[in-house]
């Protein structure tokens, strides 16, 4: 974390902007079934103190993005899939952060084994895109990296 003092195209100036700086990228992982249901995670997060549903997500270790999905999936939730591909780059909050996110999908899960991280992962569930819309209305999913996901996935099948 460091703190900048920036000053603007116009000459006004920002003293005192923070920015926090990710060594390593992160990656998220979109599972769907045959149903068209993404598997979602509940998990609590401490800095905001609060439980919701989201993506299996976790830094990368590598550049490969498709085996860091991989590892990623199968530690938080338990399951592989057959078939992988990356959807898409973004960051997080590029006015505060370096953070970048990669965006994998895959779909024809199979349950690996039932160990999962129970210190990251409280339950996990198979959700429509309509129920995950929903969670989002309500709330219940507040994530970027969910709500990136999904919206990217929902667009590109509505624009087909």
């Amino acid at each position: 974390m460091r703190q900048d003092h920036i000053v603007l195209p116009d000459g006004s100036e920002i003293p005192e902007h923070h920015v926090v700086e990710f060594p390593k990228k992160a990656v998220v992982v979109l599972l769907t079934d045959s149903e068209k249901r993404a598997l979602l995670i509940q998990n609590y997060r401490f800095i905001v103190d609060f439980s919701g549903w989201e993506l299996p997500a976790g830094r990368m270790e590598s550049e490969n993005s498709i085996l860091e999905a991989k590892r990623e999936l199968l530690e938080e939730t338990g399951f592989g899939a057959k078939n992988w591909k990356h959807l898409l780059n973004y960051y997080s909050s590029s006015g505060s952060t370096n953070q970048e996110f990669e965006v994998v999908q895959a779909d024809s899960p199979t349950k690996i084994n039932q160990n999962f991280d129970t210190n990251e992962v409280n339950s996990m569930q198979w959700f429509s895109a309509k129920e995950i819309l929903q969670k989002i209305e309500d709330g219940a999913i507040k994530d970027v990296q969910t709500i990136c996901a999904v919206s990217y996935a929902i667009c590109k099948q509505l624009l087909k």
